[in-house]
């Protein structure tokens, strides 16, 4: 097990309930396929960066991580509005 997520697990399995919230991140993990060890490395190493560490703020990373880049919506003007500019 790479090191941040051992280090994440480790705390987390302190806190109330820990055990299933370590497992809801495998879980997740697991449900990414191929990246999900790799994101759950990933946002366990960034929430070791900021001091705050929970089972929620690890999900969130890991959300963030996964999540397809949307474009933005771009508000069109169509050519009925430009007619009845004239």
């Amino acid at each position: 097990m790479p090191t941040p997520i051992r280090i994440v697990r480790d705390r987390i399995l302190k806190q109330d309930k820990g055990d299933r919230a370590f497992v809801e991140l495998l879980l997740m993990a697991r449900a990414l396929g191929d990246v999900g060890l790799e994101t759950l490395e990933v946002a366990c190493d960034l929430i070791l960066q900021t001091g705050s560490i929970a089972a929620a703020i690890v999900m969130n990373e890991m959300r963030r991580l996964s999540e397809v880049a949307r474009p933005k919506t771009l508000r069109s003007i169509t050519y009925t509005n430009l007619a009845n500019r004239t």
